[in-house]
């Protein structure tokens, strides 16, 4: 039996704006039924965020971002919700240096601290 994966379209879009890749870049990497969310969210944490932590809080000090990420992942409201983080941090990972500190800031800055303009 396979297991059914769904993203919102627009998440897929927005998110692979902020780290250029295709729609069917992160389709091909959601959509895997071979790859079981619980070990991309760990896999994840251990040799994504770990690997830049160092990055991560000296991009933000104030806030910590590792933890942040990985927060996002252990906390995550549902299957989907964790798989989609797991995701695109596997994408971001792949890409230039600092995509995953970037994804981070965006996550931060758009989903946990809106600005007031945002608000309005």
């Amino acid at each position: 039996m396979s297991r059914q994966h769904t993203v919102p379209a627009d998440w897929a879009e927005s998110t692979c704006t902020s780290l250029s890749c295709t729609s069917a870049e992160f389709h091909e990497l959601y959509d895997n039924d071979r790859l079981y969310t619980n070990t991309l969210s760990q896999d994840a944490i251990e040799n994504i965020i770990g690997l830049n932590r160092e990055h991560l809080r000296e991009a933000n000090p104030r806030y910590r971002l590792d933890v942040f990420l990985s927060a996002m992942l252990d906390m995550a409201p549902n299957q989907s919700g964790k798989r989609y983080v797991a995701v695109a941090l596997h994408i971001a990972h792949k890409k230039e240096k600092g995509a995953v500190v970037d994804i981070a800031k965006a996550w931060m800055d758009y989903l946990f601290l809106p600005s007031q303009s945002q608000m309005i």
